[in-house]
């Protein structure tokens, strides 16, 4: 790895301690070595063994988590302006987004189009992005995270591992924010406009037993905690059910309607799942009794409404409207920063780091592939980052530092195969906190009547020497963040 400067979490530019690190490196400087990586190595049992967790916290002082806090929901707001503006039917998003642009990023999401169909008082979207210290110390976006986002489930179990294995972290604990608000604070929401439609806040869930790792099922839980039943799809006692007044959850001794609908994929998603697994139903059963057209969001499965039609015709809330799930495009990403100066008339409090397609179009609106630029980030590939704009997860990213030339040349056959999937971005080295490089995503609820924020920073966190990816399903594991009162 080249010698590029970055910001260190930890020691200040006299290389000392910084002040609200003081308390916890006292302690942690007490462990030996084989102790520090006895810790880490069973770090898993409080994760189901999905990952480890860094038993070195990240620390926010007030005045850093308020400018995050700020610039998130800031972002937040103009994401949700240009939702409004395009399901409205305006055309000023056409001012910073060419049409045949945008036109491909909703595509790509594979969702049928509800324009003219999803009321703006019903858009709603979770939105976490992720952000990371450039090398001045500067807080920067890298990903406008939606949708489908990880570490939410994870908050609480994080926070149990500190007190475990560290006792003497109890008394920072206690003077940091407890992330059990945020949950609070969404149960008490949802229960709110639940009530409105004379229903229930349910969580709908896809089945625990399909899923990569548990956090889906520790998400359940805490909700559960906080007063708010979950339901997953596998679930033989239980079954939903869309009717002409509402949805319904039913089982055999009781019919309760559900009011908001709080879901963990997109309502498009959902069905899809719904709709395969009545298909292995009815296979098994040798039934050909199923009528199902696909044409239009308000597809029917055996006779009966999807979620995606119930929720825009408002039969219930929901934490996840259909039609928004294209704002997880990395390639939308590239124009958040514009939506806040054109929607909001404000500089971003938290700028995103440069990024750019290997695309341009031409005067006659062909989308051609800028070989000049390529062949650029080619020769100079230590200083960029290329990432598949459909794809999550550290499998759809490669760091220039970290890849021999041969691996490059197969990218450049895939980028010249497909150049419109794909962006670049200009590399910025993570901070660093000891020997780990580190980022951090805060938890946002976004809808047209509120957005609700998380008090506590989801981190993660990599050794420095590694792949550069903190992403947990490449090599990456939790970095625990305290954010102080």
């Amino acid at each position: 790895m080249s010698n590029i400067p970055y910001f260190n979490e930890l020691y200040d530019e006299k290389g000392e301690i910084r002040n609200h690190y003081a308390a916890i490196f006292s302690q942690w400087h007490l462990l030996s070595t084989p102790k520090r990586r006895e810790i880490f190595k069973n770090s898993d049992r409080f994760f189901s063994r999905d990952y480890r967790v860094d038993p070195l916290p990240r620390i926010i002082i007030p005045s850093e988590f308020s400018l995050l806090k700020q610039g998130v929901e800031q972002r937040a707001q103009a994401i949700l302006a240009f939702l409004c503006d395009y399901y409205g039917g305006g055309n000023r998003w056409k001012k910073f987004i060419p049409p045949s642009a945008l036109k491909m990023i909703i595509a790509r999401d594979h969702k049928r189009s509800v324009l003219g169909k999803l009321k703006l008082c019903s858009i709603a979207f979770p939105y976490g992005p992720d952000i990371i210290r450039d090398r001045s110390g500067k807080w920067r976006v890298i990903e406008d995270s939606a949708g489908m986002i990880g570490g939410i489930g994870d908050l609480l179990a994080v926070r149990k591992s500190l007190g475990a294995w560290l006792p003497r972290h109890n008394n920072i604990l206690g003077l940091s924010n407890d992330p059990m608000d945020f949950f609070n604070r969404l149960s008490m929401y949802y229960q709110r406009r639940a009530q409105k439609k004379h229903g229930i806040a349910l969580v709908y869930l896809p089945s625990f037993k399909g899923e990569a790792d548990h956090e889906t099922r520790r998400l359940a839980y805490i909700f559960k905690s906080v007063g708010i039943e979950y339901f997953t799809q596998s679930d033989e006692t239980k079954r939903l059910t869309v009717e002409a007044n509402g949805i319904y959850l039913c089982s055999s001794y009781r019919k309760i309607r559900v009011g908001y609908l709080i879901l963990r994929s997109s309502p498009e998603d959902m069905d899809l799942r719904r709709l395969s697994l009545l298909f292995k139903k009815c296979h098994s059963s040798k039934s050909k009794q199923i009528t199902i057209s696909l044409l239009d969001p308000g597809f029917e499965i055996a006779g009966r409404s999807s979620f995606t039609s119930a929720l825009l015709k408002q039969k219930a809330w929901t934490n996840f409207s259909p039609g928004v799930a294209f704002v997880n495009d990395k390639e939308l990403g590239i124009y958040v920063d514009t939506m806040v100066r054109f929607y909001l008339k404000k500089d971003p409090l938290l700028e995103s780091i440069s990024s750019r397609g290997f695309t341009y179009r031409s005067h006659h609106g062909k989308w051609n592939l800028d070989r000049m630029f390529l062949n650029k980030v080619i020769r100079n590939k230590d200083e960029y980052v290329i990432k598949k704009v459909d794809q999550d997860g550290g499998e759809g990213v490669w760091i220039g530092q970290k890849l021999p030339r041969k691996q490059w040349v197969v990218l450049k056959d895939k980028m010249l195969e497909d150049p419109g999937r794909f962006i670049v971005q200009k590399f910025e080295h993570l901070s660093v906190l000891e020997n780990r490089i580190v980022d951090l995503r805060i938890h946002v609820h976004v809808d047209c009547e509120e957005i609700i924020t998380s008090n506590t920073p989801w981190g993660r966190a990599n050794w420095i020497n590694d792949d550069g990816k903190v992403n947990l399903r490449s090599n990456g594991f939790t970095s625990p963040v305290i954010t102080l009162k």
